[in-house]
């Protein structure tokens, strides 16, 4: 039997903290260890081979997912999309990596780690999560990247020790990701049962996976092209104070996107079955988890930004606690953007509307950057950013005006937004009296969380107690899986 659908939201939550606490651990330790131009050189190597990754991999997670999801109980016609999406990517994969080879790994003074996210590639060809988040399985994707997260932040604290570390650095980030995406392969028989490959239809698989591909492509431009123009027009430890602050922000915004993930292969199963009111149920439901979570997390990086950076960073990076405040806002941006793009433009198959937005964004991003990073260097970057980040929302709102009530899902967020200013007013407090330092700053994240949580309680926020009734349910009940 599937969990429902605030099951699986709680089950990928618990593990979107997990993953923000895990960078809580290593980032201070490898601040540390590693200097800013070191980590820049990490950052910008991971950012060309991500590039790679995306060409290679076109839009197959997002077409896998979404076509498991419409065969969900059909297992012969799962093994047939999981191969002919398989036998795709290993054509696409072969030509990129061979490019990769010859671009970047003959020579140069980043050669060697170039080498080793050969690992890194091959464990993103292998990558099949796609298929349990179709059949809503999120336990097994959990579960497996709980391990092996475990077993990297180990790995990182025995054995690297130093700035000469740094290779083994990247050995241990992209062996990790190998060894996760391979476990999964001995789960797959639950969900796919062995036929045969006849009427693949790989050609209109390839087709639709490129139209998801060019998306994919823009969204990229301004995720990871940021950094690599950043390296390319200033310098190693300017993209060292951006991706640090990008990374925190990028961690909070995790917990709000872990919702586009699990609803959409359900909004997909809607689709399938034509319930339109069901859809605007879960769209207002959405953004009402976006208010919850988003607003008091851009409050709260703006009002603790100052104490955080030094205590979580350590010496040497002033410069990221002004990107973090400005960077902060994109836990609503995008948090929003998660839903209206990945939940419910492409399941809708509103994907040439979803392509305009991205490329929009793309092209905002490029323009700015290429304006502002050899001005204000990573500042530039940042505004660069939310610039594109809002322009992607603001086009896809005016494409789904037609399916949704924004507004009015919009306007019952009141209360999320009145109890977040109430824990503003209390951090910005506790800055002017210089009160919680060092590691004392955790201690101030968790009283302003508690805050935040008591006056939705007081202004009777019905999400909240809707979201407690339901823990008190599944706890008294012991719903079964």
């Amino acid at each position: 039997m599937k969990k429902s659908v605030f099951q699986n939201y709680l089950f990928n939550l618990c593990y979107q903290i997990f993953l923000v606490v895990i960078p809580v651990i290593t980032t201070p330790y490898l601040s540390r260890v590693l200097d800013a131009g070191s980590i820049g050189n990490y950052d910008y190597v991971c950012s060309k081979v991500s590039m790679v990754v995306l060409i290679a991999s076109l839009g197959f997670a997002v077409h896998g997912q979404r076509e498991i999801a419409f065969h969900q109980n059909d297992r012969k016609e799962c093994y047939r999309i999981l191969w002919a999406v398989q036998i795709v990517k290993t054509i696409t994969f072969g030509i990129m990596t061979l490019l990769y080879l010859f671009l970047y790994c003959r020579s140069g003074s980043l050669a060697l780690f170039y080498r080793i996210e050969l690992l890194q590639i091959l464990g993103s060809y292998l990558d099949v999560s796609w298929v349990f988040s179709g059949q809503e399985d999120f336990k097994k994707i959990v579960n497996r990247n709980f391990i092996i997260k475990i077993l990297n932040v180990a790995a990182i604290f025995l054995f690297v020790k130093s700035v000469s570390d740094l290779d083994i650095y990247f050995y241990i980030t992209s062996i990790s990701l190998l060894a996760s995406n391979g476990i999964l392969w001995f789960y797959l028989p639950q969900y796919v049962e062995r036929t045969g490959l006849q009427k693949l239809g790989l050609w209109s698989h390839f087709i639709s996976m490129l139209i998801l591909f060019l998306p994919q492509v823009a969204i990229q431009i301004y995720t990871v092209l940021d950094k690599v123009m950043l390296g390319d027009l200033s310098t190693s430890e300017q993209v060292g104070y951006y991706t640090q602050a990008e990374k925190i922000v990028k961690l909070s915004i995790t917990v709000v996107t872990s919702l586009s993930t699990v609803l959409m292969p359900r909004i997909a199963a809607s689709v399938s079955g034509g319930t339109k009111e069901q859809l605007q149920r879960y769209f207002t439901k959405a953004i009402q988890i976006v208010g919850l979570l988003a607003i008091p997390l851009m409050f709260g990086i703006i009002g603790v930004a100052d104490q955080f950076i030094p205590w979580f960073l350590g010496d040497g990076y002033e410069p990221s606690r002004f990107l973090l405040k400005l960077l902060s806002v994109l836990t609503i941006i995008i948090g929003t953007a998660s839903v209206t793009g990945t939940a419910f433009m492409i399941p809708l198959k509103l994907q040439k509307e979803y392509t305009v937005s991205v490329v929009v964004g793309a092209l905002v991003n490029l323009c700015v950057n290429y304006l502002l990073i050899p001005r204000i260097h990573s500042t530039g970057a940042a505004i660069a950013t939310i610039l594109a980040e809002l322009s992607v929302l603001v086009i896809q709102l005016y494409c789904l005006h037609k399916y949704f009530h924004f507004m009015e899902a919009v306007r019952t967020c009141y209360k999320f937004l009145t109890a977040g200013m109430i824990m503003f007013v209390y951090l910005l407090f506790t800055e002017w009296m210089h009160l919680f330092q060092g590691t004392f700053v955790l201690l101030n994240i968790a009283i302003a969380g508690a805050i935040y949580g008591i006056m939705l309680l007081v202004l009777k926020e019905p999400l909240l107690l809707e979201v407690m009734q339901q823990l008190k349910q599944r706890f008294m009940r012991g719903e079964k899986s």
